[in-house]
């Protein structure tokens, strides 16, 4: 049985009955750069549902970090590939997991969890789209969703990248075989660290932690010191590495 069986092109369907389609790699095999997300992203929209307009999802990506589907894609190109003088024809974008999830954050008391449930309960259908699990748990279901890890060993083993930049710690967490609390505990000597030699599902790579877009850009990451680390990291050390992988020194 191949991967493709166990997660078909499209599993689900958004609110407005489009497709929620398996998020495949963005970019070209043959990039010599790769970067591994999280989870696919979506774009949402204010939507009136019987006497509530609530924000639920109207599109999700096809592929990762796919541009004009969500917000996570512009801040890929503006702090991570821009920085370090990258373009999108030089990367391979992957996620972790094959399928958007809704976000369990709160927002003036709700999250797009809590709006998709109500949303099925007006129309009378599911929707078929899981609530995001806690980190750990994400990192879990990654590795054991039937046909993931197939997935991913795939994508790497056809990838020709000689380094690999993983965002967040449920991706490091994914790629070092360690659980989340331990990544997430050791982040600070981890992250933004000299390259490391992994073994990512069967590829020899050389791999660097980055921080997750969200800390870079959220109210609460802006005022800790992961912003200046990261500028720090990719005017520096980053830069110089992408242009050695690349072949420009």
């Amino acid at each position: 049985m191949t991967w493709q069986s166990l997660l078909p092109a499209t599993r689900g369907t958004l609110p407005n009955g489009e497709p929620v389609c398996r998020t495949d790699p963005g970019g070209s095999f043959d990039a010599p750069v790769a970067i591994l997300g999280v989870y696919p992203a979506g774009a949402v929209a204010r939507t009136t549902v019987g006497a509530r307009v609530m924000n639920l999802p109207v599109r999700v990506e096809r592929t990762s970090f796919e541009l004009g589907v969500s917000a996570s894609a512009k801040d890929l190109d503006a702090r991570f590939l821009d920085p370090l003088g990258l373009d999108r024809a030089s990367v391979l974008t992957l996620d972790v997991m094959p399928y958007f999830l809704a976000n369990t954050r709160k927002s003036n008391g709700r999250s797009m969890a809590d709006n998709l449930r109500e949303a099925e309960a007006a129309f009378g259908r599911s929707f078929g789209i899981e609530a995001r699990p806690a980190p750990e748990a994400l990192v879990k279901l990654a590795r054991q969703m039937p046909g993931n890890v197939a997935r991913l060993t795939d994508f790497f083993g056809r990838s020709k990248a000689k380094l690999l930049l993983t965002l967040g710690s449920e991706a490091a967490a994914f790629v070092r075989h360690e659980t989340y609390e331990k990544v997430n505990g050791a982040a600070r000597s981890l992250f933004y660290a000299a390259p490391v030699e992994l073994d990512v599902l069967g590829t020899r790579l050389s791999v660097v932690h980055l921080a997750h877009p969200g800390i870079l850009m959220s109210g609460k990451g802006k005022k800790s010191d992961w912003p200046l680390r990261h500028d720090r990291w990719c005017s520096g050390d980053g830069r110089e590495l992408v242009a050695r992988v690349m072949g420009r020194v």
